[in-house]
């Protein structure tokens, strides 16, 4: 223990080789959505890998079967404790940090700006800037929105809100909520190239778990294609 009862920063986990794409998670509920946005992270940028933060008890309710992919590592966001805002920083070396959502930690993304990281914050959500500490100290979030390179909303109320915290319009995209998407299943190469072939000009469509009263709808838009 440190003075004040401060418990040391400690990680088990050796920092990966290569480039290392950082992403917090404010909030379990998009835990799905952002272990598929980092698995096609890292399956587009060769020897690269993830690492996922998020609150200690949103991390310890994701179960191993939900994340298998050896290159993503899921860790307990630090503290605001100076010390340990270091620790993190200093043993993991992210080379881009990709915030999702709001709950913003000022210390850890101030931090991580002097280091000169790339930062990203995406799917921000109206309600993402709203916490106790937020009402309570109006000009810090300011401050921490106006620390991101790039800046997407999930909404147009989330837009307006984040510009009412100072952000130029110009400077923030809309784009539709993150979701979750799964990942493609492997393919041979050979037997797609000639399914291509057979299909080609045609139109395909594809129905999935349709409900009845969808099913003359569909059966219309196909003969009129």
């Amino acid at each position: 223990m440190r003075r004040g009862n401060i418990p040391e920063f400690s990680c088990e986990i050796p920092r990966p080789t290569g480039e290392l794409i950082w992403l917090n998670i404010a909030d379990g509920a998009h835990a799905r959505a952002v272990l598929d946005l980092a698995a096609r992270l890292i399956q587009a940028r060769p020897d690269s890998s993830a690492l996922i933060t998020m609150p200690q008890g949103d991390a310890i309710k994701i179960s191993p079967e939900a994340c298998t992919n050896p290159d993503i590592h899921l860790q307990p966001v630090p503290s605001e404790h100076p010390e340990h805002i270091a620790a993190f920083l200093d043993h993991w070396a992210p080379d881009l940090l990709i915030w999702v959502w709001g709950g913003l930690r000022p210390n850890l993304i101030l931090d991580a700006q002097k280091r000169g990281m790339p930062m990203m914050l995406v799917d921000a959500g109206k309600d993402g800037f709203d916490s106790r500490r937020d009402r309570w100290l109006s000009e810090v979030p300011r401050q921490v929105v106006a620390a991101f390179d790039s800046v997407l909303a999930r909404s147009q109320a989330a837009h307006a809100r984040l510009a009412q915290l100072g952000r130029p319009l110009k400077s923030i995209e809309l784009t539709a909520p993150l979701l979750p998407t799964g990942q493609a299943l492997p393919v041979n190469d050979t037997e797609l190239d000639e399914l291509f072939e057979l299909i080609h000009g045609r139109p395909v469509w594809l129905s999935v778990n349709l409900d009845r009263s969808e099913l003359r709808a569909v059966l219309n838009a196909h003969r009129q294609a």
